[in-house]
């Protein structure tokens, strides 16, 4: 059993809480950060049932605000794409070139798109015009 640790005689191993005056220092003799909970995973954590204390529980954006923008950016990467595959493209090529220029053009609709996602989640303007 070659590379297998063993214990030493007197030695309470890591698991056990260091006491007197080392405890709660590293080993270079500073003091260790406070540690928190462990994150969530699951369903906990995407309800927030247990968001930190002085943290709101994240809310997920209303996905209908960023549709429009979505579908804009879309059709440009469709568009462009058709374009190069009807002028003899390789098929790949085509694909490839598309998703890099369309990203380009459409680019300040991606942050147009991000600001309205941000503004849903704050509950901010919804897109009526002041005054009705």
């Amino acid at each position: 059993m070659a590379g297998r640790r063993t214990e030493r005689p007197g030695s309470t191993g890591k698991s056990a809480a260091r006491k007197g005056p080392a405890a709660g220092r590293s080993m270079k003799g500073q003091p260790e950060p406070e540690r928190g909970p462990a994150p969530q995973s699951g369903k906990a954590a995407q309800s927030g049932e247990t968001a930190q204390a002085g943290r709101p529980a994240e809310v997920a954006p209303d996905l209908r605000v960023q549709l429009p923008y979505f579908l804009a950016r879309l059709a440009v990467l469709v568009v462009l794409a058709v374009v190069l595959i009807v002028a003899g493209v390789n098929l790949v090529l085509a694909l490839l070139i598309a998703f890099a220029v369309a990203g380009l053009l459409t680019w300040p609709l991606g942050r147009m798109q991000r600001r309205a996602a941000d503004r849903s989640r704050d509950g901010g303007p919804t897109g009526t015009p002041p005054g009705r």
